[in-house]
């Protein structure tokens, strides 16, 4: 959903309608730029900081180490762990 958000863009009056339009000046700037989506299995260190960030208000903000809970995560990654998305056919 939010590939296409950025792809097609929004209309103004549309909730996510800054942000989108931020996301596509930036991908119209002189460099090569290829949005695709990840289901978040295939990136839990992203997921979970998406979640993490829920705790802090809006704004920038720096992290000087990696928060207790994404350490396992991380690990995981380095080692090759892989979690596979769960469907139907």
């Amino acid at each position: 959903m939010a590939v296409e958000l950025i792809a097609k863009g929004v209309p103004s009056s549309h909730p996510c309608f800054s942000i989108v339009k931020a996301i596509r000046q930036m991908i119209n700037q002189p460099w090569n730029v290829h949005v695709t989506h990840s289901f978040r299995e295939a990136n839990r260190a992203a997921d979970w900081l998406a979640s993490y960030a829920f705790n802090f208000p809006l704004g920038v903000h720096q992290l000087h180490s990696p928060p207790r809970g994404i350490v396992s995560i991380l690990r995981d990654d380095v080692v090759g762990v892989a979690f596979y998305r769960n469907s139907s056919l």
